[in-house]
């Protein structure tokens, strides 16, 4: 349930968040004190999501095979403990927002609705893929307004790109349970579309994604370095596809796992090494 490489997903993306936001800001670099607490929000908000979606889910899971073993289900995790996880992460989520200003902790409580509801969408609309997008990428906006106390175009688009890269990759993720899902009315878009239109969905999510990452580097000004990690985080995404292709879904794991860690970490490099070595190439 608290699985580290989870993590890997989206805190590169929001570093990168906070890497251009102070490039805006005509700073050199995000304050070390800014990234701790930045590390703290993102990582309690990551734990509290997936604790309630293990409490929520607990019934659905006891059910499915995949995800019987769960230590929620089997009760290695007792369920008083759990919740006092969610608590305790909460608050320690509330600090460090707080910490990074006093608009960032009053935003911080609509995260935390996001958060909260999020098991609940997969009992009513297939589109549950793009809210989990939508609420595991928050923390990109959620830096830039801590830092920079406002939103931009830069926000609205690497906001974008990273709630569709995870809508795609939730869709991958999903058609293990396709079956399981349509036999107990749990809505995904591969239970409701079937395995290859979904996947093709999936597919053409992640090149929308790549695209406006695209778009990002190149009106925020970045330089070359940055688009040679989007080439290659982009050949990333088509091997990913390349691995499902025809339905198949015994790589999922290294697709989904492995690889979707792989494009946020070396998204997020690409743009420290911009910074440093910066190498005009496009406008």
């Amino acid at each position: 349930m608290l699985n580290p490489p989870h993590l890997l997903f989206l805190l590169p993306q929001v570093y990168l968040a906070a890497l251009i936001c102070t490039k805006e800001r005509l700073r050199a670099w995000p304050t070390g004190w800014e990234i701790v607490l930045i590390t703290l929000a993102m990582v309690s908000a990551q734990f509290v999501g997936m604790i309630l979606n293990a409490l929520t889910d607990r019934k659905i899971d006891e059910q499915n095979s995949r995800t019987a073993k769960r230590v929620v289900v089997t009760g290695e995790l007792s369920r008083f403990i759990a919740w006092s996880g969610v608590l305790k992460f909460t608050v320690v989520f509330l600090f460090a927002a707080g910490m990074l200003s006093p608009l960032a902790l009053s935003l911080s409580f609509i995260a935390l609705l996001f958060i909260w509801a999020y098991a609940y969408t997969k009992r009513f609309t297939w589109l549950c893929h793009v809210y989990l997008g939508v609420t595991t990428s928050l923390g990109i906006p959620a830096v830039w307004i801590a830092l920079n106390g406002q939103i931009n175009l830069f926000t609205i688009l690497l906001f974008s790109a990273a709630t569709l890269w995870v809508a795609g990759f939730d869709i991958v993720y999903g058609s293990q349970d396709i079956e399981f899902d349509q036999a107990h009315q749990v809505y995904s878009i591969p239970a409701r579309f079937g395995l290859k239109l979904g996947l093709k969905i999936a597919a053409s999510v992640h090149i929308a994604a790549s695209l406006l990452w695209f778009l990002f580097g190149y009106l925020s000004g970045c330089g070359l370095w940055f688009f040679c990690g989007w080439l290659v985080i982009s050949s990333l995404l088509a091997y990913e596809h390349y691995l499902l292709r025809g339905g198949t879904l015994e790589k999922v794991n290294t697709s989904f796992f492995t690889l979707n860690s792989l494009v946020s970490i070396l998204l997020c490099a690409a743009t420290l090494v911009d910074r440093l070595v910066f190498i005009p190439v496009l406008g």
